[in-house]
């Protein structure tokens, strides 16, 4: 049976592990702010939206993540 190697390279290894702390540090808004009552983008309340944009990045940083990973 063929062993499954990785195609990603051990120099990349810093940047993903980077990028997905930076997300992990984001989604600890608690710490660094506080929410406002009030709406923003689309008349959602504020830490909605956060929560979007995060989420957003998110799938956009693993999308990247697993292209690069699964060749």
């Amino acid at each position: 049976m063929k062993e499954h190697k990785p195609s990603m390279k051990n120099k990349n290894g810093f940047f993903w592990i980077l990028a997905f702390l930076i997300l992990l540090l984001l989604t600890q808004d608690y710490l660094f702010t506080t929410w406002k009552n009030g709406t923003s983008f689309l008349g959602f309340p504020v830490w909605l939206s956060w929560f979007i944009i995060i989420h957003f990045l998110f799938i956009v940083v693993f999308y990247f993540f697993s292209k690069k990973y699964w060749k």
